[in-house]
C-alpha cells in the first residue's frame, strides 16, 4: 500500500458503493504516527480499509466498520476485525460498554455525521479531547468541504 497526497485525483468510473480507493491519505499517515505503540483503532465507514490496513501495518489493533460487507471482505489483515453494520440509524450502534474505548477514531470521507458530538466521548480516558488530546489518542476527521457540493 502506498501513501500519496491527499490532494491527488483518484477516479473510479466503475459504479460501487466505494471508490476503489487503496491510496493512504497522507493527512492520515502523518497524524497516525503520533498514535502510541499498539493503540486500538476504530475505522469508521473504512469503506475498502485502506487506513485500517494501513495502521494494523503500523502495529494497531484495528475495527474497521462499514455497512458494505463486499468492501469489508477485501480487507485482510490479522490486527484487523471487520464489522458490518449501518452507521446512519436512530441509535449508536458501538456502545462503549460492548466495544470499550478508543485510543483512536479515524473518519474519512463520510459525510454523514449525526454521532459526530459522541466521538470524542469513546476515547480513552485521561486522554480525550477535553484533555487536549494526550499524548498517543487521536481524533481524525476529514471529509469533502460541503462547500464544494
Amino acid at each position: 500500500m502506498c501513501v500519496r497526497p491527499w490532494a491527488s485525483t483518484l477516479i473510479n468510473t466503475e459504479p460501487a458503493v466505494h471508490a476503489e480507493l487503496d491510496v493512504v491519505s497522507s493527512w492520515i499517515a502523518h497524524y497516525a504516527r503520533l498514535l502510541k505503540p499498539g493503540a486500538k483503532v476504530l475505522d469508521l465507514a473504512c469503506g475498502g480499509g485502506r487506513h485500517a490496513q494501513y495502521l494494523a501495518d503500523q502495529g494497531h489493533t484495528v475495527l474497521a466498520v462499514d455497512r458494505d460487507p463486499d468492501s469489508l471482505a477485501k480487507i485482510k489483515h490479522r490486527l484487523v476485525k471487520t464489522l458490518p453494520l449501518d452507521l446512519e440509524g436512530d441509535h449508536w450502534v458501538l456502545p462503549e460498554a460492548e466495544f470499550g474505548r478508543w485510543d483512536a477514531i479515524i473518519v474519512t470521507n463520510y459525510l454523514y455525521r449525526p454521532y459526530l458530538d459522541l466521538l470524542p466521548t469513546l476515547l480513552e480516558e485521561g486522554s480525550s479531547l477535553k484533555q487536549s488530546l494526550g499524548a498517543g489518542t487521536l481524533l481524525l476527521s476529514r471529509t469533502i468541504s460541503t462547500a464544494l457540493i
